[in-house]
């Protein structure tokens, strides 16, 4: 027997005019009678996974790793696009069903789309978990661990600049977090060791410049230039030519392989390097090293 999830924005929601519960059923039954049978879901109920560069999505409401389902069908996704788009490249990889598979080619606005896109291609992404602040409180009423030991990251998806950009140290912390934040989306990472980080400009699908960014102390975890951070131009022939490549394949990867911004991390005790993200407008006319970054662009614009 085929096994179907029906996803709406939310598990328990209402779309144009009437519960989503009545519109289920009036699905559900038709399916039952073709020997099939099928399980409501929310998108925003659900738990996205990276871990060991792999994607895993988890339905929350039931419990269920969404590969038991044989199809997906994303009745409403306008509330969660990019939990649609990890719903949809999940199953698409694990050989399932997608209907209305469109989803799985959506442009990537925020953390989740981008982790969604690098994973499964051999890029190394820290540990991380995206999932509604309604199911982290949950977690903490029932008295779960955190999926990460302290300390960890946690950041807005949107977040730009390192703003809501978070050293968790404690429960009592992520508690605060939370209640501060009740409408935000947030990732959860596991800290890499470190004292800097790489901002890599991809222009035109190669490296064109580099800055290594170092915070000034450890009043912050923040190695962004915009919190203070020092940034340094390196010279491009100083650059591993691994750390280069990976940033390549991470901006093609998400679909920015002509313009962006990627942020690589090297863990200061084992030496392994990390991606954090890739940034689809990194400052060009405003941090440090401007002219440079300004003369690297108007030569590709103007080639």
């Amino acid at each position: 027997m085929k096994h179907v999830a029906i996803a709406y924005g939310y598990f328990k929601s209402r779309w144009i005019g009437h519960r989503t519960d009545d519109l289920f059923g009036l699905l559900s039954a038709a399916i039952t009678q073709n020997d099939a049978d099928s399980t409501k879901v929310g998108l925003l109920d659900m738990a996205v996974w990276v871990e060991n560069n792999n994607l895993k999505v988890i339905d929350l409401a039931n419990e269920k790793d969404l590969h038991e389902y044989d199809t997906l069908y994303l009745a409403n996704w306008r509330k969660g696009p990019e939990f649609a788009l990890a719903a949809s490249q999940y199953m698409i990889r694990g050989g399932k069903r997608v209907v209305t598979g469109e989803m799985s080619r959506y442009l990537p606005m925020t953390k989740l789309g981008e982790l969604v896109y690098m994973s499964d291609k051999h890029i190394p992404l820290p540990r991380s978990l995206v999932m509604r602040t309604k199911h982290w409180k949950r977690a903490i009423r029932n008295k779960q661990n955190p999926p990460f030991d302290y300390p960890f990251i946690m950041k807005s998806i949107s977040g730009s600049m390192g703003a809501n950009n978070y050293l968790v140290k404690s429960r009592k912390q992520l508690r605060e977090i939370l209640a501060e934040g009740l409408d935000e989306l947030y990732v959860a990472q596991e800290f890499i060791p470190n004292d800097r980080d790489y901002r890599l400009i991809v222009i035109g699908g190669e490296v064109k410049i580099v800055i290594m960014r170092k915070r000034k102390n450890d009043d912050t975890h923040l190695n962004n230039t915009s919190a203070g951070a020092d940034g340094t131009l390196l010279e491009l022939e100083s650059v591993s030519p691994a750390m280069k490549d990976l940033a390549v394949r991470a901006a093609e990867a998400v679909g920015r392989i002509e313009f962006a911004g990627v942020d690589i991390i090297v863990d200061s005790e084992k030496g392994d390097m990390y991606v954090l993200e890739v940034n689809k407008s990194p400052q060009i006319e405003t941090g440090s090293n401007v002219e440079k970054k300004i003369n690297a662009m108007a030569g590709y614009l103007a080639s």
